[in-house]
């Protein structure tokens, strides 16, 4: 519960100093991998550069992306999107315990500016690379 209102925070955050009052759409994903490998490690974020930096490299399921490291925290990162009209990226791994033996992680994309079919399609893009590597569990469902 306490990774959520953190990344909840650094979202409003986000919002307030570059989007204040755009609409916005968001995608989320939550549950535990399908194999010993969480998700910051997947998308190679586990590497990130310091908050305020820039980054560029493939990322999830697109082959191009950049922005700049938002922030780091213990279990989380967060980096904006240049493609996603300026949007943000929060990935939360949390680690192993009795009950999640490969721990969980959670996804939340937020995008800016983008028409529905741009949407539509990372919306598609996403969720067939989450579900390759992630079972699907809704939040306080598990």
């Amino acid at each position: 519960m306490i990774e959520g209102w953190i990344s909840f925070t650094w979202q409003l955050a986000f919002a307030l100093a570059r989007h204040p009052g755009q609409p916005r759409r968001t995608l989320f994903f939550s549950g535990p991998p399908r194999e010993d490998r969480l998700a910051r490690s997947l998308l190679g974020l586990d590497a990130a550069p310091a908050p305020g930096e820039p980054w560029a490299m493939p990322l999830g399921p697109d082959t191009e992306a950049s922005g700049e490291v938002w922030f780091l925290a213990r279990h989380q990162t967060g980096v904006t999107v240049e493609a996603w009209g300026d949007g943000l990226l929060v990935v939360v791994d949390q680690p192993p315990t009795e009950k999640h033996p490969r721990g969980t992680a959670m996804l939340t994309l937020t995008t800016y500016s983008l028409s529905d079919a741009a949407f539509a399609e990372l919306e598609a893009r996403w969720k067939g690379w989450w579900d390759q590597r992630f079972e699907t569990v809704a939040p306080g469902c598990d």
